[in-house]
């Protein structure tokens, strides 16, 4: 870990836009004592440094901020660097902080992801038939569940090494024409289950298909409808 002295040099780099010798001095120290130190300086010299940032670099300091913090500092850079950043994360890392943003946090960056290397003249609203045409497209399986869960779990490293268990082993299907009610207090994990079965979120053990296929082989067309409210920004209701 760089001492306090050496991490006073990297701050004054930083004032000096010396970008270079401050974030190698960052990668010398580790992501671990580099976020600590970042935590300690002004919002915004963090923001201008983080912009600075390599993609691998920065995805693995990113995992050691509290996750509202995270949240801000990645949406400091482009998108396209936005989502490289996340997608080079640790696969654990990366669960951590996505099971932990609010509902509606979660979906906006759910969608910027989506959105992410898309061309910019395709809207989101024009590609609502594309993927209607595709749901039309898929053959129906009455006979056979949508949606099979066989032994999912899902647990999460804590910073000091120790599991915790959020899903204990389960068993669900889904069967088409029927509605299935998840029920539990706040916190019980029915929106990592629901994240698991939709395949936005890989399980710790266990297996789900969609129409018999692994969800990892597949690009099934599923979304989820929150309880608060989640409008395209430039649209009214009416």
């Amino acid at each position: 870990m760089t001492d306090p002295p050496a991490f006073e040099k990297v701050l004054d780099q930083i004032t000096k836009g010396k970008w270079e010798p401050a974030t190698n001095a960052l990668r010398d120290a580790g992501p671990g004592a580099s976020a600590e130190f970042m935590l300690t300086a002004p919002f915004e010299q963090q923001r201008a440094v983080f912009r600075k940032l390599p993609i691998d670099f920065a995805a693995e300091l990113i995992g050691h901020f509290p996750y509202y913090h995270a949240y801000v500092l990645l949406h400091s850079r482009p998108l396209p660097e936005l989502s490289a950043i996340v997608d080079a994360m640790k696969p654990a890392e990366r669960d951590r902080f996505l099971d932990d943003l609010p509902e509606e946090a979660w979906q906006f960056l759910m969608d910027e992801l989506a959105s992410a290397g898309k061309s910019p003249e395709r809207s989101a609203v024009e590609s609502v038939p594309a993927a209607e045409e595709a749901a039309a497209a898929e053959p129906e399986a009455k006979s056979e569940p949508i949606i099979v869960a066989r032994q999912v779990e899902k647990s999460f490293r804590q910073p000091e090494g120790r599991m915790i268990q959020v899903i204990a082993p389960i068993d669900l299907s889904l069967e088409a024409g029927t509605i299935t009610a998840l029920l539990g207090p706040s916190g019980s994990g029915k929106s990592t289950l629901l994240r698991m079965l939709s395949g936005l979120a890989a399980p710790s053990a266990g297996e789900v298909t969609w129409h018999g296929q692994p969800m990892s082989e597949c690009r099934p067309n599923v979304a989820i409808v929150f309880q608060s409210f989640a409008l395209f920004p430039w649209l009214t209701v009416l």
